[in-house]
């Protein structure tokens, strides 16, 4: 999986030469001696210890020559490493239990399968092999290939915002197969999903970091070789132009279901208040099984606040003039803050250096249910998915192709080109 640390390292072995030492030689030495010259000026005559004798350039007078040495060949110089090291794309391809027959249904059948294909560009300005900054996006397009509701028409192109994340990551500790890392930076959302221009988001911005802790788990061995834990947490607010849902660009002033309850005209296009602010917390963990193979398994959970009466104050028309949309008096404190769970487990199997296929199941609810009772955090006919994704290392992509290797990390842990073990949660993309 995505933010996975456990990488194989690429190692290139440079030699170099054993500088040879030329023969000292006497010239008052008689000629025909092994490893002596004939007197100075004339033919220089070498004899080997096997008797052959070579003739050379004439020997100048003096004291005895210098004994010279070759100069050391230098290193071959490794090729520059790509600046785009670590851009993967991912297909997904996930159903819903029901659409399998796993299950209870709702009344209705409502089976979902949803391709999803992501592009995941990053750009390294730092990476001393200690301290690394990098730049990278998420961009994702969703297509759903049955009639589910999930979307509006059949087999609709959707496309989700655009995550681009500037994270700062440094080496803390890293020896004898246990490797520690930080990291931390800021998160922007841009708003080009249809839910986020329903919304009226302008931006969502925020910040945030997360802790990997690598160590071995066996040595000697190549089964269970080494496991993970990491925790992340993220904090975003959407800047909207209003606290509600609101359409005013198509000045569509109509009759709606206010926050309070009544019915009034304006904008508003849903009863309910948008989320202020937003809290991501991530427990990650894994385990390498084989040197291909490892498992997954997630907690994550998104604290969301929304915006309160006292906070906002939508004008609407009554029959005896204008009133704020939240100023019932029966309704103070609508249900203002939600906790979204999202628990994922899978294995993940690297079959090529550029290909990574992961297969396993996750699920998605609010954690509390509208009637008020806590929610499954495991199953619900329409928040499980089972999923199959393909992750393509796309620099390991590129090298194949062209035929020359890269020695650069792809990751802030350090390594190999080409994809990390592990694949991210589908849908969260990289933190």
């Amino acid at each position: 999986m995505r933010f996975r640390s456990a990488v194989l390292p690429a190692i290139f072995a440079a030699t170099l030469s054993v500088p040879a030492l030329a023969q000292q030689t006497d010239p008052t030495a008689p000629a025909g001696a092994p490893g002596q010259t004939a007197p100075a000026g004339g033919p220089t005559l070498t004899v080997d210890s096997s008797g052959q004798t070579t003739v050379g350039a004439p020997a100048q007078a003096g004291p005895k020559d210098e004994v010279k040495k070759e100069e050391p060949k230098k290193a071959a110089t490794p090729p520059p490493r790509l600046i785009w090291r670590g851009s993967t794309a991912v297909i997904d391809q996930s159903m819903t239990p029901e659409t399998v027959g796993i299950g209870h249904d709702y009344q209705t059948r409502n089976p979902l399968y949803q391709l999803w294909i992501s592009v995941r560009p990053r750009v390294w300005l730092l990476d001393d092999g200690t301290n690394s900054i990098n730049i990278n996006a998420r961009i994702d397009m969703y297509k759903e290939m049955t009639s589910s509701d999930d979307s509006t028409l059949r087999r609709q192109n959707i496309l989700g915002d655009i995550w681009i994340n500037a994270p700062y990551s440094r080496k803390l500790y890293r020896k004898d197969g246990y490797a520690t890392s930080v990291s931390f930076g800021p998160r922007v959302l841009l708003p080009t999903s249809m839910d986020s221009r329903a919304r009226g988001v302008i931006v969502t911005a925020g910040a945030g970091g997360g802790v990997v802790q690598m160590f071995p788990l066996s040595r000697g061995s190549d089964w269970f070789s080494s496991a993970r834990v990491a925790g992340i947490a993220y904090y975003t607010h959407a800047f909207t132009k209003a606290t509600t849902r609101q359409d005013a660009d198509t000045l569509a002033d109509r009759p709606t279901m206010q926050t309070d309850g009544r019915t009034g005209r304006n904008y508003q296009l849903s009863g309910g208040f948008l989320v202020n602010h937003q809290f991501l917390g991530v427990l990650d963990t894994g385990v390498q099984i084989t040197d291909k193979l490892g498992f997954t398994f997630d907690a994550i959970f998104i604290s969301q606040w929304k915006y309160n009466h006292s906070e906002a104050c939508t004008p609407v028309t009554i029959s005896n003039g204008t009133a704020c949309g939240g100023s019932n008096p029966d309704n103070p404190d609508p249900q203002r803050y939600t906790l979204l769970s999202w628990i994922l487990g899978g294995f993940d199997y690297q079959l090529t250096e550029d290909l990574n296929l992961a297969l396993g199941y996750y699920h998605v609810t609010n954690t509390i249910a509208p009637s008020g009772n806590r929610q499954n955090l495991f199953y619900s006919p329409d928040g499980g998915r089972f999923y199959l994704t393909a992750t393509v290392g796309l620099d390991a992509l590129y090298e194949r192709f062209r035929g020359k290797p890269d020695d650069g990390p792809n990751s802030p842990a350090g390594g190999a080109r080409g994809l990390t073990k592990g694949t991210p949660p589908p849908g969260l993309g990289s933190f």
